[in-house]
C-alpha cells in the first residue's frame, strides 16, 4: 500500500495524518481497528491473521514444521 493510500485509509478512521510518518500511521490505524500496534517491531509470530499489515509486516511467513 503507498503512502497515499495509508492516509486515506487513516482520514476515513478518523486519525489526523498531518506530520506522521507510514509506520506512524499504520501502527494508528492498527489501534483503530482492534490491532496491537505492533508493526515493523521485527516480532516473528503475528497472531493478528486478520490484519490488514500482516504479510508486509512479517514477509514470507515459512511454516514451522517438525521432522519426526
Amino acid at each position: 500500500m503507498n503512502i497515499e493510500d495509508i492516509q486515506n485509509k487513516a482520514k476515513a478512521l478518523g486519525i489526523t495524518i498531518e506530520k506522521k510518518e507510514k509506520l506512524e500511521l499504520i501502527r494508528e490505524i492498527q489501534q483503530k481497528e482492534g490491532f496491537s500496534p505492533c508493526f515493523g517491531l521485527g516480532m516473528f509470530v503475528c497472531s493478528n491473521i486478520q490484519c490488514l499489515w500482516r504479510q508486509d509486516c512479517c514477509g514470507l511467513v515459512v511454516p514451522f514444521r517438525v521432522e519426526e
